[in-house]
């Protein structure tokens, strides 16, 4: 679901998903971590965006990651 908001033609939509999703990386933290490999190609897109408010969203979403970087790597590794 990510993925098609983050590329919606309205801005404030890509703003929202990109807001969203850094308060769930907040709020589960490391949990995310198996969900990572789905997210990291629309969320490092989204980073890119067009729209100055839509990458700095995106930006503080990644910064918020906690050690889910950690827990992806253990999860890829299995």
């Amino acid at each position: 679901m990510f993925w098609r908001l983050s590329l919606d033609g309205d801005r404030r939509v890509r703003l929202a998903a990109s807001q969203v999703l850094g308060a769930i990386a907040e709020r589960v933290g490391k949990r995310l971590g198996p969900y990572v490999r789905s997210l990291i190609g629309p969320w490092v897109c989204a980073r890119f965006d067009v729209s100055a408010d839509v990458a700095r969203a995106a930006a503080d979403a990644f910064e918020v990651r906690h050690d889910w970087t950690v827990q992806c790597n253990a999860y890829n590794s299995r």
